[in-house]
């Protein structure tokens, strides 16, 4: 997962995952906003790197440990 770092706004991924390091959540992936598949997973949050190159965005990317995605397909009904 990759994010630019927002430390200035409370609500923002990057301090969530800070505060939440080491706790597990349950992770949703959609594909397609608009598509039939979705992913269901157990992760462990994982705090970002803080910091980068000087005078650009500075991004983090992180990988969270997670057991064996659940694929859901909704079944769209016939027209």
């Amino acid at each position: 997962l990759t994010f630019v770092q927002d430390w200035e706004t409370a609500e923002s991924l990057c301090n969530f995952m800070l505060e939440h390091d080491g706790e597990q959540a349950t992770l949703t992936y959609k594909p397609q906003a608009d598509g039939a598949a979705t992913f269901d997973t157990m992760v462990t949050i994982v705090a970002p790197v803080i910091g980068g190159a000087v005078g650009t965005f500075n991004e983090s990317t992180v990988t969270m440990p997670c057991d064996r995605p659940e694929l859901t397909r909704v079944t769209q009904p016939a027209p």
